[in-house]
């Protein structure tokens, strides 16, 4: 046996595949862990309090540090248990190490300047963030240079090295919780061979070992603490938690990994209400912030720190006594979905937590009062989360309706229907654990490349995992496929559940035009899906099972469609929205004969029924109107009428060939990407309102509209002449 499978043995004996509960080995080395921990640590501290000693030993654990610069350079696969045993010692010694520093009342954080994170030649202590090509929160380039360790700094005090030292253990803490979760989705993955479940099982084992005792976790999520306390002083986050608009230059500098630490590192750490002040205000003012936090793909990091926190009773009291908690917490949230969103981040988890967190603060009234009027304004931030939301629930729909189909036709064709079926053979895995060692090589080979930043390796790594499920999803069980339904019900209801919510405290901005378009749109389409002709090819057996209850789907969009029944616009977007009247209507009525609900549910739906009918009448008569309209009448990209016209910036010379749109259409084009829609040229709400305050502009806008009072009237005398 080569020397790098002796390593992997060793920690598989430690953690045998023959025993399904692994919790006693975990626990047994623990205090083994902890009982070293305290030797090691009484022997730096002894070094660390002697002035003759104490350069030096700090200079030695600088060293170390930058020797796995890339993380894993030297904690490479093959010395599975002694590297990873001896860079979890040495972090929690300097995380221990630096504690003390805010022992003593409150803390001043000008003290710790962020300079230190910099690169340059005065630079007096050897601590790197990860090289020369560190991603910073900010893109810095030729054009805008990185700022570089300032020559007149003062002279460093050891207690600024040794903080540095531990927020740059505390990232190497971060990596190995993600490697540890890595380990977890990969050992269930179905692609995964026995061997290679049963090494990734094990080495995960082992960080929980090494990571988890309470001593150590404790420590951590004190000083992540402190951490977040000095990351808030270097924004200059108001008394009231508010920011500066400008962004000071000392957070641009920050290495992002760094940033996401503080939120990533919680992970695997005790819950303890004394040690989260700090990061709860955090996340208040950072989560959905891209103006301080750009890269979309980290509040990802968020909601399930949120949701951690929610789901225990002593932490969610200390979170909503938090001074800045009711004012910010709708307002974040929401701005973290649109942040999410924007980021394309396919991972259902997220958006799940995302929207379970949403309906949870929506419920209370007193945490959407401080931002009913700003929601309630048009062209709000409520506008763009309902655009990015509703696409969130079209797409559960395609998602729910496609598995409900494949699981049709299988039924149909006689698959096994069982829970223990076995899918069509894909790629064989070797089962031997060399192979195995090599395989999770290969996935994990880009964790170690010098200088990457986690947080773009998570994003890589979750996009792989989604292309090998994908891959995977042609030779899908039944089973398989209803596991996959049953994730999609769960995002699809906490979605529903959440629009419901947000119509209920925010009636006056959802009634508005554009963003009424949207929901109506979306809740037309799901209600014809679920209810319409084509709903028969969705039953499914063993649906309990996958916790698929169709009634209960009904139930939600009813309950969600029929808030509108009395708003005029929202019954007018209805009959425009794309889906035929005809299938509307006939979803209701099916609903409403076979009792499909319950029966309020079923006296507001008639209700509303009636009431589109009349709705519908009025709309067809403006619309015959509109029959016969001229070109220049129409929306250049949507063919309606064009009732507010505004010109697409061009440099054409004549004024005549402007092309023109409505403002609610280049305004709802824009909220998906921002291109002229017919030459792809980058385009914004600025670059749109600057061209159209031109005077030349504005005077053709108006003899544009002009032009079409004058054919409407027209129109109407013709029209009133025909009857």
């Amino acid at each position: 046996m080569n020397p790098s499978m002796a390593n992997w043995e060793t920690v598989m004996k430690l953690f045998p595949a023959a025993e399904a509960d692994h919790s006693q080995k975990v626990y047994e080395v623990q205090q083994m862990v902890s009982l070293l921990f305290d030797l090691n640590n009484y022997l730096v501290q002894a070094f660390l309090r002697c002035k003759e000693t104490r350069p030096a030993t700090l200079l030695f654990l600088g060293k170390v540090l930058r020797l796995n610069e890339g993380y894993f350079k030297t904690m490479h696969q093959n010395e599975v248990l002694c590297s990873r045993f001896l860079m979890t010692q040495l972090c929690a010694i300097l995380i221990e190490s630096a504690l003390p520093i805010f022992a003593k009342g409150e803390f001043d954080y000008t003290k710790l300047p962020s300079y230190y994170v910099l690169h340059g030649a005065d630079n007096p202590t050897v601590i790197t963030f990860g090289g020369a090509d560190t991603e910073r929160i900010v893109h810095y380039d030729e054009a805008r240079p990185c700022p570089t360790y300032p020559a007149d700094a003062p002279p460093y005090k050891p207690f600024v090295h040794l903080f540095f030292l531990a927020a740059r253990a505390m990232m190497y803490i971060a990596a190995f919780i993600d490697m540890h979760d890595r380990d977890a989705r990969q050992a269930t993955h179905p692609q995964s061979g026995q061997r290679e479940r049963e090494a990734l099982t094990s080495e995960k084992c082992l960080y929980e070992a090494l990571l988890q005792p309470q001593k150590l976790a404790l420590s951590r999520l004190q000083l992540l603490n402190y951490m977040a306390k000095w990351l808030l002083h270097l924004m200059d986050v108001r008394p009231d938690g508010t920011l500066p608009s400008e962004v000071p230059e000392q957070w641009n500098y920050l290495p992002q990994q760094l940033v996401d630490t503080v939120v990533r590192a919680t992970q695997m750490a005790p819950k303890d209400g004394l040690f989260i002040d700090g990061m709860i205000s955090l996340m208040l003012v950072l989560m959905g912030n891209t103006n301080y936090f750009p890269k979309p793909h980290t509040h990802t990091l968020f909601p399930s720190y949120l949701m951690s926190i929610l789901n225990d009773y002593s932490l969610r009291k200390v979170l909503e006594a938090h001074p800045w908690f009711k004012d910010h917490i709708v307002r974040s949230c929401i701005r973290c979905y649109i942040a999410v969103e924007k980021a394309n981040y396919e991972r259902l988890e997220v958006r799940y937590e995302l929207a379970h967190c949403l309906k949870r603060f929506l419920e209370v009234d007193s945490l959407c009062a401080p931002v009913r009027e700003e929601f309630g304004r048009q062209g709000t931030v409520l506008e763009r989360f309902s655009h990015m939301a509703v696409a969130e629930v079209n797409a559960a729909v395609d998602q729910l309706i496609q598995t409900l189909t494949e699981m049709n036709e299988a039924m149909k064709n006689g698959a096994d229907l069982s829970e223990t079926a076995v899918a069509a053979p894909a790629a064989a895995a070797d089962g031997t654990a060399e192979n195995a060692d090599a395989n999770r090589g290969a996935r994990n080979g880009g964790r170690r490349s010098q200088g990457r930043g986690a947080s773009a390796t998570n994003n890589e790594e979750d996009a792989d995992d989604e292309e090998a499920e994908e891959q995977a999803d042609g030779t899908r069980t039944y089973h398989q496929m209803g596991l996959s339904l049953r994730s999609h019900i769960m995002l699809f209801n906490a979605s529903i559940d959440m629009f419901n919510q947000i119509a209920a405290q925010f009636e006056k901005g959802v009634s508005q035009n554009m963003v009424a378009q949207q929901i109506s749109q979306m809740l037309s389409r799901s209600l014809v899906c679920f209810a319409g002709p084509k709903s028969k090819s969705l039953k499914i057996e063993f649906a309990e099972r996958y916790e698929y209850r169709p009634r209960e789907i009904l139930s939600r969009l009813v309950d969600c469609i029929t808030r509108f029944r009395r708003s005029r616009s929202f019954l007018q977007c209805m009959c425009k929205c794309g889906i035929p009247l005809p299938d509307i209507h006939a979803a209701m009525k099916m609903v409403v004969e076979r009792q499909l609900v319950t029966e309020d549910l079923i006296w507001r739906l008639s209700e509303m029924n009636g009431a589109l009918q009349k709705v519908s009448e009025k709309v067809g008569e403006e619309d015959a109107l509109w029959d016969d309209a001229p070109d220049y009448a129409l929306d250049a990209l949507l063919s309606t009428p064009l009732t507010h016209p505004v010109a697409l910036p061009s440099d054409v010379k004549n004024l005549a060939d402007l092309i023109f749109v409505n403002s609610d259409t280049i305004h709802h084009h824009l909220l998906s990407e921002s291109k002229n829609p017919f030459t792809n040229e980058h385009l914004d709400e600025a670059i749109l309102k600057e061209f159209n305050e031109r005077p030349e502009i504005k005077e053709a806008c108006e003899a544009l509209k002009k032009r079409i009072a004058e054919w409407v009237q027209e129109a109407k005398e013709k029209l009133n002449n025909n009857l």
